[in-house]
């Protein structure tokens, strides 16, 4: 565990492991210059804030025991992305772009 700024306890998992044995993925992210163009006169904007947005998506169950952690002899298996996994931001960009 470690704590952050406002005395939150965050929980650190080392995925280095599990990143080793993942393929390289190649994606394409977006560019500002993309995104503005596909602004149209009187579009309406907003401000998001996706500090943690991987926790908003959810592994799938076949793939859980795969991401699991033992914290004090209690194994965990994650329910969402977990942030230090290598694949976390091209999961989120594809997700996103479905939106966008």
């Amino acid at each position: 565990m470690s704590w952050a700024r406002q005395d939150k306890p965050r929980l650190l998992v080392d995925l280095h492991q599990v990143t080793e044995q993942l393929r390289d993925i190649k994606i394409k992210y977006e560019a500002l210059n993309e995104f503005s163009a596909a602004l149209q006169p009187y579009d309406n904007l907003i401000s998001w804030d996706i500090q943690d947005a991987y926790h908003h998506l959810f592994v799938h169950s076949d793939d859980r025991a795969y991401l699991n952690f033992t914290i004090d002899g209690r194994t965990f298996e994650p329910v969402t992305m977990l942030g230090g996994l290598l694949v976390a931001p091209c999961a989120w960009t594809k997700v996103i772009r479905l939106v966008l």
